[in-house]
């Protein structure tokens, strides 16, 4: 890989601890490569895993767009401009802060500042977090407030370091600040294939039924991508104070929701009905 033409390999010391599901192992890597690539006068940066491939034609062009067509309204927080994220699978839209960790693309500072995340003291590799997780059913509004989830802990912390205070986890806060803050954008918009998880994370597959034991009662998810960021941007997708109960009562089942937009404006019940507001 060192041979490749256009390719630099930067080396990094392991970190004491692994942290939460490796999350020592990512920023420390991440972080490093950022400041190299700042180093080597790099003025926008895109993130992503070493076993991801994506597809889309002219993919950095469009992430370049997508920031400078969308600036930020203020400054104050010392973002430059917006972070182009990753949307998760599994009820994304109302499973606040979990924005993937598996790319993302912004202007050099801003993805320093992203995942300068403090190093955690403790090791947790997956297989000590399922057995945590087996001990109750914990909703995603349990698993974030818990600090149980490596995507969230990296946006909140992000958040919390540039907002000078940690955002209440609610799926209002968060839609807002997705609002404000960044774009989001599925994988399948950016044609990525990942094969580790043999395509569980393609929401094609099974209409998104995603995981192993998923049903259309339990595993039906609503995910963010880039149109319904842009019908949140422009006013016409809005929060209702209904949502929160999919965030407090959603974990791994009794997920079963829908959207549908009409001219004006969406709302989202959990029976899948939509109405005009």
């Amino acid at each position: 890989m060192r041979e490749k033409k256009n390719c630099i390999v930067v080396l990094s010391e392991y970190p004491s601890h692994s942290g939460l599901l490796n999350v020592n192992y990512q920023v420390t890597t991440t972080v490093a490569g950022l400041k190299r690539a700042k180093a080597e006068g790099r003025e926008f940066i895109f993130k992503t895993r070493c076993d991801y491939r994506f597809y889309k034609r002219e993919l950095i062009h469009y992430l370049y767009n997508l920031v400078i067509q969308f600036p930020l309204e203020d400054s104050e927080h010392c973002q430059k401009y917006r972070i182009v994220a990753g949307s998760e699978i599994m009820n994304s839209m109302f499973k606040p802060f979990w924005l993937a960790d598996q790319f993302n693309y912004g202007q050099v500072d801003d993805m320093i500042q992203y995942w300068s995340h403090p190093m955690d003291s403790f090791n947790l590799d997956k297989r000590a977090h399922r057995e945590i997780m087996k001990q109750k059913e914990y909703s995603w509004k349990e698993q974030i407030e818990n600090n149980m989830g490596a995507e969230s802990e990296l946006v909140l912390s992000f958040l919390e370091r540039t907002l000078g205070k940690r955002p209440e986890i609610s799926v209002e806060e968060y839609w807002r600040i997705v609002k404000e803050r960044f774009i989001v954008v599925s994988r399948q918009e950016l044609g990525a294939y990942w094969h580790k998880y043999l395509l569980r994370y393609d929401e094609s597959v099974a209409e998104g039924e995603l995981h192993d034991g998923a049903s259309p009662e339990n595993g039906l998810t609503y995910n963010w991508d880039f149109s319904s960021w842009f019908s949140l941007y422009c006013g016409n997708l809005i929060y209702d104070n209904s949502y929160e109960r999919f965030a407090k009562n959603n974990g791994w089942k009794d997920v079963n929701t829908n959207v549908r937009c009409y001219n004006s404006k969406c709302k989202i019940d959990s029976r899948g009905a939509s109405e005009n507001r």
